[in-house]
């Protein structure tokens, strides 16, 4: 693991100085060109950081709550854009909302999505979504009830 160690430590060193290069290098849309060095010293943090985490038994259990939250991830997927769309529209906020403010929605999106997993799993074995999926993929009904 001491080579999972460095590649976090130092991709985490790199990413300001990668967050900097992007943004003079394209000043005017820096989070949205293809060529996005920043994204992918970033990627290659999260990827290091989440397979030393995951080796940890105290942080496993930690992040058991999004257990859930990932067994019904495309019904949260679906959720997080129709409750976006209806933000964004209903408050006449498209192309007016800073990263900041992105990043909280995002955040309260997450603080709803994720007890709300738990608490659906409890009674049902996937989510809406992940049935309907199902019932689309087989072709046959396929109970949801636990």
């Amino acid at each position: 693991m001491p080579q999972l160690r460095l590649t976090a430590w130092v991709c985490l060193a790199l990413t300001p100085g990668a967050i900097y290069l992007q943004y003079r290098t394209f000043p005017t849309s820096w989070y949205e060109e293809g060529a996005n060095v920043a994204g992918l010293v970033m990627a290659a943090f999260y990827v290091s950081t989440f397979l030393l985490l995951h080796r940890n038994r105290r942080i496993l259990q930690l992040l058991k709550p999004l257990a859930a939250f990932g067994r019904t991830a495309l019904t949260n997927y679906l959720g997080q854009t129709a409750i976006l769309v209806v933000i964004l529209f209903l408050f006449d906020l498209k192309q007016k909302v800073s990263v900041s403010e992105t990043t909280l929605i995002a955040l309260c999106i997450y603080a709803v999505q994720i007890p709300l997993s738990f608490l659906w799993l409890k009674r049902f074995r996937m989510g809406p979504m992940e049935w309907l999926w199902r019932l689309l993929t087989y072709g046959k009904r396929i109970p949801i009830r636990k």
